[in-house]
């Protein structure tokens, strides 16, 4: 028996940063221009919506038009936390053990060195954003690929054609 297979795949062109539309912070880098950061930007189509963060307009661009789109994933509020802890615990360290480390409230003002460290550090990283950059200069280019396959078993012979566009 022999089977003949022919698989179509239409692939979206906006595959790398169509799966989520909608981005609260980001910075679109234009050609020839500064970077302009922007807020409440939306993905339809082949356009991108959005609202220019000095101005406060509604403002739509081709996405042909955009070099790279960079959106805001997050902050570095644990790194910093976690610097915040490292750096005082060290200093506290070294202190307990070149003077005393029995004086009175010696834990009581290590422990308020050290959060006060950690509250401090998560502030300085909660202000140094994580940015996540997509290339956009290609995505109005579509591509088309053919691919085939054949499998050979003992009781089935299979051939494929799959086309990707």
């Amino acid at each position: 028996m022999t089977v003949i297979n022919l698989d179509l795949i239409s692939q979206d062109k906006l595959t790398e940063y169509n799966e989520k539309k909608y981005y609260k912070t980001a910075r679109i880098n234009l050609a020839g221009q500064k970077p302009l950061k922007i807020k409440d930007a939306k993905i339809e189509s082949d356009s991108l919506y959005y609202t220019n963060y000095l101005t406060r307009e509604p403002e739509k661009i081709a996405l042909s038009a955009i070099g790279e789109l960079k959106v805001k994933t997050g902050t570095r509020i644990i790194g910093g936390a976690i610097l915040g802890t490292v750096i005082p615990t060290i200093f506290i360290l070294e202190a307990l053990l070149d003077n005393k480390p029995n004086a009175d409230n010696a834990g009581v003002i290590a422990a308020t060195v050290i959060g006060g460290g950690a509250i401090l550090g998560a502030a300085i990283g909660y202000s140094i954003p994580i940015w996540e950059t997509y290339q956009i200069k290609d995505a109005n280019k579509t591509a088309f690929s053919i691919d085939y396959t054949f499998q050979f078993g003992p009781n089935i012979t299979t051939s494929g054609l799959v086309l990707n566009f």
